[in-house]
């Protein structure tokens, strides 16, 4: 394999610049943006790309199923053909789209392979874009590795890649695959070893390797074999591509040191400067800015998401506030409904996300709740009275969540006062472009409900968010990916506050 290499700006964490977005990401997808700028065109997590062409080129029909999401809903013959290559006798799909510990035997045994052999030798251009569209209706990896939420740039690149059909024999390189998976199953894991990224570019196919440093691993190892025995035997390029790291320019956030009372009984514990009680580091931090005068909540973005949820409707569906409408799973049998911490965190953030793509191709109750330029108008345009009545839907017909300490009520900590002083201390186009980002990224890692600071603090029109960390806390690649793409260029005031 060849060395490459490629100068990015680092964050404080693993997450580089995108020479494309100027955003902090994940490193590899940083550089498969480079190779993109320097003409190239690929997809992270490779294999997809090169499996769904061969996929294409394999069966005469292709059947499509209708979700979004990428799950295989069907057991079609291109799931059994990719599930087969990618996982040969460990597991399959079941019809929900999640992993199912039976055999494979049966399939196996009914898997007509002369059928299959005759169709790759068969099967022309005629219709393969149409299987290609097919196909990436229920694939989700490739859209989320290419952050290709529409599809359009995933399709270009596998077709492409199958205009190279003849070029590196694909194939004989699928009948490759099939009749050694058991031994390539076996000695490489198969897709475990195969490279990060698929690139093309004037009619060459190369795979890359990403590699944060000189220093070679076991998986660089496995990754050089693989491609000696399997993707060089093809005419296949492979590369270790190799990132040299320049020292991020930016404005780092700021770094503030607090002196509070620790707990001499609970180390993990400090004495709060309100009433002497023992509480969590969190707990303490608030307690010291509530003294002078700030106001807020505890939770790592409640408060915003909260409000915006408040904003986003003049008149809330029962879908947006009535969560047994949406068939939420029961824990008890009692009247109230009574919901898992996981699935009250899905269904309260997930409000904008779904609504980057076609309300016709969302499913059930996204596909109630509009379209999202109908959502930020309503930001725009909501009255103070209106909000009012989305906060009492809202906390009238509250969930009982089920967390780690109990059952616990999600909208205790949010008071008609709060929402209503705390909706006045932004411009409508600040939260209108916080909609923007939160809802652009379906398909993406940059999925910005998480990492939020601990604490959203407000006075006298002043917004503030504090990351609280105790001693051995570190700062999480969420955390500074929020930051750095959202927080940050919005100039929003954050602070990460070190308790001592």
């Amino acid at each position: 394999m060849n060395d490459e290499y490629v100068e990015l700006e680092k964050g404080k964490t693993n997450l580089y610049k995108s020479p494309l977005t100027n955003r902090f990401i994940d490193d590899k997808v940083a550089v498969l943006h480079w190779y993109k700028k320097n003409g190239w065109d690929g997809c992270f997590v490779g294999q997809e790309a090169m499996f769904i062409a061969l996929s294409a080129l394999s069966f005469t029909n292709i059947v499509s199923t209708d979700d979004p999401y990428g799950r295989f809903n069907k057991y079609d013959r291109y799931d059994r053909f990719l599930s087969l290559i990618k996982h040969g006798l460990e597991y399959t799909f079941d019809s929900k789209g999640s992993v199912s510990t039976n055999s494979w035997s049966d399939i196996l045994n009914n898997f007509n392979w002369e059928e299959l052999e005759r169709s790759i030798i068969d099967t022309d251009d005629n219709g393969v874009e149409h299987k290609v569209d097919c196909i990436l209706k229920n694939s989700g990896n490739i859209n989320a590795a290419n952050q290709d939420p529409d599809k359009k740039s995933s399709k270009s690149l596998i077709l492409k890649i199958l205009k190279l059909t003849e070029r590196y024999k694909m194939r004989d390189f699928i009948f490759f695959l099939i009749k050694n998976k058991k031994e390539l199953q076996k000695k490489y894991g198969m897709l475990s070893c195969w490279p990060h990224l698929t690139i093309i570019k004037d009619g060459e196919i190369k795979f890359i390797e990403v590699k944060r440093s000189n220093r070679n691993t076991k998986r660089d190892n496995e990754v050089n074999e693989f491609c000696k025995d399997v993707l060089q035997l093809f005419d296949f390029k492979c590369s270790f591509c190799t990132i040299k790291k320049i020292k991020y320019k930016g404005r780092l956030i700021k770094n503030e040191r607090l002196y509070l009372e620790h707990s001499s009984v609970d180390e993990k514990k400090w004495i709060s400067i309100l009433d002497g009680n023992q509480v969590t580091s969190e707990q303490a931090v608030f307690d010291f800015f509530y003294k002078k005068g700030w106001d807020g909540t505890i939770g790592e973005g409640d408060l915003i998401f909260m409000l915006l949820k408040c904003m986003s409707f003049k008149e809330m569906p029962k879908t947006a506030y009535l969560i047994d409408s949406i068939d939420a799973p029961k824990i008890n049998g009692n009247n109230k409904c009574e919901i898992s911490k996981n699935y009250w965190g899905l269904w309260q953030y997930n409000i904008f996300q779904p609504l980057s793509i076609d309300p016709n191709e969302r499913p059930w109750p996204y596909n109630q709740w509009g379209t999202l330029s109908e959502r930020m108008d309503c930001i725009r345009n909501i009255s103070l009275k209106e909000i009012e009545e989305n906060y009492v839907k809202l906390t009238d017909n509250a969930p009982m969540v089920r967390g780690d300490y109990g059952m616990f009520n999600p909208y205790s900590s949010f008071s008609k006062k709060m929402i209503l002083d705390f909706s006045k201390c932004f411009d409508r186009e600040t939260l209108v472009e916080l909609v923007k980002l939160i809802s652009s990224n379906l398909y993406s890692s940059e999925k910005y409900t998480f990492g939020w600071p601990d604490l959203t603090l407000y006075k006298d029109g002043q917004v503030r968010f504090i990351e609280v960390k105790a001693k051995r806390d570190r700062w999480r690649e969420n955390q500074e990916q929020l930051y750095l793409n959202v927080l940050q260029p919005m100039r929003l005031d954050v602070r990460l506050v070190n308790l001592l």
